[in-house]
């Protein structure tokens, strides 16, 4: 009897183990059945990389041969158009001097030169490693390969935006790029900072001294004077104004701060800009977060020309005339991406928050703006600082173009 008791009882722990291992491919079904959105998502994320790898391999052949193609300043797209400018596309704005290239449908897959990459991949010894040149999987305005060179050096970039948060945790967020929605891969991925229009990315990421480091081509690097702590930021080392510092004009010597700027950021308010951040606000009380202080002087309140509040910015013209866009302050203790678009041409604003746009406002028609004097993070100045006590930043990022809605989607949903 003893002996059929411990058979009876060790089949039935094999049957508990196969019981459990049903159950959990059954779960993993459910998933995939009630997520089948995501699942597709991933699915053409996977082929993005994957494609664009291969791309980056064949065009590296193709420079060791000395025959990449192609003109500066132009973003060559997947997208086949009769229009060898993308005309018939409603495309994200470029920054001014760069231009869109399409193919015609008929060639746009040619490896001969005649593709969507004007390089023949025919060079390569043996021949083309390409039986023809991949699109993105959906090939719309919004989602489409690209590739940028650069004639002097022949260096190159292929990109495209990706979907699912998996990849681009997995893929853009290790790219050595500087776009977290994007997967970049070439021999320069720093070309595509450039056709952005991405003129300042402080990370805010150094983890200790006084340096802030610009990572784009502008090189416009800030300083962390006094009050200014490195704490655990938004997916990294992250900069906490001091849970000391002034919610008023008081001169601490304190916070992130310049006045030293080149030009690609000191002209943008003659024209569109895109101004994004991440920040985790402890409370609503207080004013400073990203503060760009123009020439134009306002009354009472010195240079306050393009003032970021918790709930409000204002922008400021000459003749002491003001708009302002405001939005409900959002919810405390934790981290918020936001993104302002600027766009005196059209006269509008717009503010969104963790991806979705939550405000728009008038400006100024035929405002003067000015020009950028000085960047204050996490306070007005060193001398005034008007800060947040105990807020935390990262990823500071400014474009001299406005960015769309599904950029900023993808900036947001990239990094949360």
């Amino acid at each position: 009897m003893k002996n059929l008791f411990r058979k009876n009882s060790a089949f039935t722990i094999v049957e508990l183990l196969i019981t459990i291992a049903i159950v959990i491919i059954l779960a993993s079904s459910v998933v995939l059945y009630l997520n089948p959105v995501q699942r597709l998502a991933e699915g053409r994320d996977s082929r993005r990389t994957n494609e664009l790898n291969q791309i980056s391999a064949a065009l590296r052949l193709v420079y060791n041969q000395g025959k990449i193609k192609g003109n500066s300043q132009v973003v060559y797209l997947s997208l086949p158009d009769s229009s060898a400018t993308c005309g018939s596309y409603s495309l994200p704005q470029l920054p001014s001097g760069w231009s869109y290239a399409c193919a015609p449908s008929a060639t746009y897959l040619n490896v001969d030169g005649t593709g969507w990459i004007p390089v023949n991949f025919n060079v390569i010894p043996g021949g083309s490693t390409l039986s023809f040149i991949p699109a993105d999987p959906r090939n719309t305005q919004d989602f489409y390969y690209a590739y940028v060179t650069d004639p002097t050096d022949h260096t190159f970039v292929v990109t495209s935006l990706l979907e699912s948060e998996k990849h681009m945790k997995l893929a853009a967020a290790k790219d050595n790029g500087y776009d977290a929605g994007r997967y970049e891969v070439g021999s320069k991925v720093a070309l595509w900072g450039d056709a952005a229009g991405l003129v300042a990315y402080w990370p805010l990421n150094e983890g200790s001294g006084s340096v802030i480091h610009d990572y784009s081509s502008s090189a416009a690097n800030l300083t962390a004077y006094s009050l200014v702590n490195w704490v655990a930021g938004k997916n990294g080392p992250g900069v906490q104004m001091d849970p000391t510092i002034s919610t008023g004009c008081t001169n601490q010597n304190a916070g992130i701060y310049s006045n030293s700027l080149p030009a690609a950021i000191k002209n943008l308010p003659a024209g569109k800009f895109t101004l994004s951040w991440w920040n985790y606000l402890p409370s609503n009380s207080g004013v400073a977060r990203v503060h760009l202080a123009t020439t134009i002087p306002v009354t009472s309140c010195g240079n306050c020309s393009i003032w970021n509040r918790v709930n409000s910015v204002t922008t400021n013209a000459s003749g002491y005339s003001s708009a302002s866009l405001t939005y409900s302050a959002p919810s405390i203790n934790v981290w918020h991406h936001f993104a302002y678009t600027f766009d005196p041409i059209s006269g509008q604003s717009y503010m969104y928050v963790d991806g979705k746009q939550t405000a728009s406002g008038a400006l100024i028609a035929g405002g003067n703006y000015g020009t950028i004097q000085w960047v204050g993070i996490g306070v007005y100045t060193p001398s005034c600082v008007d800060s947040i006590p105990g807020q935390i930043l990262n990823h500071v990022r400014l474009y001299n173009r406005l960015l769309s809605p599904v950029e900023i989607q993808s900036a947001y949903s990239s990094e949360r």
